[in-house]
């Protein structure tokens, strides 16, 4: 987030300079895996139903946003920062955690998002686990 702010500082003509506590990236999980993963915590229907049609509506397309802005920053900042955009699999371990990823494919399918349900061998077969 630091250094998000400081870049869209500079953009618009001040001056900034980023000072890290720790390692580079130290303490952010994303960054520890690799990851850089779309979403939020909670699904479209419930963004909406709390916080309203407009903002509710403001976050989900946030939300839908946030992979494809990281790999824009990289594209247009032509960073020499490796990567393979090819997906991410949420686990669904218990049957009610499955319900949710189903209802979660169903919210976000709804909205033309590309996702996809998978089974536990289509899963199996794309990990090895």
């Amino acid at each position: 987030m630091g250094l998000s702010t400081a870049l869209h500082a500079a953009r618009q003509g001040r001056t900034v300079q980023v000072l890290e506590a720790g390692g580079i990236g130290e303490g952010a999980s994303g960054l520890n895996g690799g990851q850089v993963i779309p979403g939020l915590k909670y699904d479209p229907e419930w963004l909406v139903e709390h916080f309203g049609k407009e903002r509710g509506e403001a976050l989900v397309n946030f939300a839908a946003s946030t992979a494809d802005a990281v790999f824009d920053l990289i594209r247009d900042e032509n960073l020499a920062v490796p990567f393979t955009r090819n997906g991410w699999i949420q686990a669904a371990h218990t049957e009610t955690a499955l319900t949710a990823a189903a209802n979660r494919d169903r919210q976000w399918r709804a909205r033309g998002a590309d996702v996809e349900l998978l089974s536990q061998a289509e899963i199996a077969a794309m990990t090895g686990a």
